[in-house]
């Protein structure tokens, strides 16, 4: 019992870690593309600031929601049509699944409809920080 429970930390930790790391390479990826490094002036940093934690804020955030939306089960006819299509074209004599075997199937897969929330939430941080220093820019600085 109590190595399930710090398997599962360390699962979480490791999950929050890799999120951060990906909004850090965003961030980075975004402020050598905008020079963040190369400015001197205090109000285009808070500017380029801004920029750069908007880039991972947006990105990861839209990715979890869209994430959360399939979890919910609102892309499983569209992804069911498309993989139907596919299998009659490669497979037309075969028989195919129904969409409701489709859908349980689907269920098993995940049947407590897990989606990576901790994604969205370095996601809506970055987000925020982002609305802090274009505020700090827009009112304070400039």
């Amino acid at each position: 019992m109590l190595s399930t429970r710090n398997d599962e930390r360390k699962k979480n930790i490791k999950s929050w870690i890799v999120n951060s790391l990906y909004a850090l390479m965003f961030f980075l990826l975004t402020a050598i593309y905008h020079g963040l490094f190369q400015e001197t002036d205090l109000t285009m940093i808070i500017r380029r600031l801004s920029d750069c934690f908007l880039i991972p804020g947006a990105l990861l955030g839209s990715v979890s929601a869209l994430a959360w939306i399939a979890a919910k089960g609102n892309f499983d006819m569209l992804a069911f049509g498309a993989k139907l299509f596919i299998n009659m074209m490669i497979h037309p004599n075969q028989k195919q699944e129904t969409y409701y075997e489709y859908k349980m199937r689907q269920e098993e897969k995940n049947p407590q409809g897990k989606w990576p929330w901790r994604t969205f939430v370095v996601g809506l941080v970055c987000l925020v920080i982002s609305i802090v220093f274009a505020v700090v820019f827009e009112f304070v600085v400039s």
